[in-house]
């Protein structure tokens, strides 16, 4: 799966729990969701200071949490 707007460098890539969206951290300041079936960009999450390193989904695909390299951890709704 190509990634439209794809960071440079992925370090963390994790499914929502129904599978059809993609949660991207790269060596970017946000998170990145695209579609799990044609890798369209949905939606971006700016909110760290420096590259995302870690991203995650709730177990109800509501939130997604992510960890940066600036030393914080943030959840979005």
């Amino acid at each position: 799966l190509a990634l439209a707007a794809g960071p440079d460098v992925v370090h963390d890539v994790a499914y929502s729990p129904t599978g059809d969206q993609l949660a991207v951290a790269g060596s970017e300041s946000g998170v990145r969701i695209f579609g799990a079936d044609r890798g369209e960009l949905q939606l971006e999450i700016e909110k760290h200071l420096d590259w995302v390193l870690a991203v995650a989904w709730s177990p109800d695909g509501t939130k997604i949490a992510s960890a940066s390299r600036d030393k914080t951890a943030k959840v979005f709704a």
